[in-house]
């Protein structure tokens, strides 16, 4: 038996609210989420935050300052230092933002019920601080690609919290010498189909940090938030293509999640992205052939080529590149970024080319 508690600090998240409840109550049911809300006045909001207190998840709303936005990881801190306290019946906690769903990195992603509680019953044998540095953002012209990235984030045994920062990615806890790394990862839905949102939202995050009307600042900032900066100095176009040259994971099954969860594609991912030829044709060859491994799709000129991927298999058959910074903490972001490029096998699979539709 293993119970684990998500927490999550929102500010009218209109569109991924709904989904971020959905995903994780499957996972940890909704009596172990609790959801800080920094003054919405998103009537839509509103009414999410009602329905889902009646099912269960935990919704406090008196955190609606902008400086108790600033202050998110001390208020979380504080919060799951007070579940400690009172005792309360609980194994891990796991802050995350609403844009973040969680699950674990293996010859698929996983992110079953099951599967995951089976991870964390795992660690619970274990004594540190856990991390993870896995996240898959997703490309915002082709839903289910995701674009791997190494981005440290933390959770946290009951009674081993000290400190959390607002990103959560500097915690300290009473094992701060024992670092753990585990094989979770956040599938990230930042990139927004809307640029303008998106905008808005990135806005809404760094204003009590920074003045956003002074672009020379702006551009130099390095504090917290300063991952959403390149939001407001690339074009529409560029932010749109950002992946255009990237190795893309598929991540089919977490689509067909948030579809059986009866969450809406189109509202979350847009129609453009919804309607990518390249997802619908990758997803059909995945189940046609009732693929095992991972899937990476490159575009090269004309063309794209899915390339498999199995993590086992890259590790043993690489072991000149085993001191690459990449190689060591994520093999899948080596693979992407040098090794496919050097002539390196993904897997010991044949590869499969796909015309220029899929792109």
């Amino acid at each position: 038996m293993v119970t684990v508690r998500c927490i999550m600090m929102e500010k009218n998240e209109e569109v991924l609210l709904e989904p971020w409840i959905l995903y994780h109550a499957h996972l940890f049911g909704f009596e172990n989420l609790t959801i800080l809300d920094n003054g919405s006045t998103n009537q839509r909001v509103q009414t999410l935050l009602n329905k889902y207190e009646k099912r269960g998840c935990h919704i406090i709303r008196s955190f609606t300052e902008r400086q108790n936005f600033v202050d998110k990881g001390k208020i979380i801190t504080e919060i799951i230092q007070e579940w400690d306290r009172s005792h309360e019946p609980y194994d891990f906690a796991v802050p995350l933002d609403c844009d973040e769903f969680l699950a674990f990195f293996d010859q698929k992603i996983l992110m079953n019920r099951d599967d995951i509680l089976a991870e964390f019953r795992h660690l619970k044998k274990y004594d540190g601080t856990f991390l993870l540095h896995r996240i898959l953002m997703n490309d915002p012209v082709n839903m289910g690609l995701f674009y791997p990235q190494i981005i440290r984030k933390s959770f946290f045994k009951k009674n081993t919290l000290v400190g959390l920062d607002n990103g959560y990615h500097e915690p300290v806890t009473i094992y701060d010498d024992k670092m753990i790394w585990t094989g979770f990862v956040y599938i990230h839905l930042h990139n927004r189909y809307d640029f303008l949102e998106l905008k808005r939202f990135s806005s809404e995050k760094l204003m009590p940090f920074i003045e956003l009307l002074n672009g020379e600042t702006l551009k130099n900032y390095t504090g917290i938030g300063s991952h959403l900066v390149a939001d407001f100095f690339h074009t529409e176009e560029d932010y749109k293509y950002q992946y255009r040259d990237k190795g893309l994971l598929y991540g089919g099954e977490f689509i067909a999640k948030l579809q059986n969860l009866g969450c809406g594609l189109q509202e979350i991912f847009g129609q453009e992205a919804y309607s990518s030829q390249s997802y619908h044709n990758i997803t059909q060859f995945y189940h046609q052939y009732n693929i095992q491994y991972h899937l990476i799709s490159f575009k090269e000129k004309d063309s794209s080529t899915v390339e498999f991927y199995d993590e086992k298999f890259y590790r043993h058959n690489n072991p000149d590149v085993h001191d690459h910074s990449f190689f060591k903490i994520w093999p899948l972001v080596h693979f992407i970024n040098y090794g496919y490029y050097e002539g390196r096998k993904g897997s010991g699979l044949t590869l499969q080319a796909f015309s220029s539709d899929v792109s």
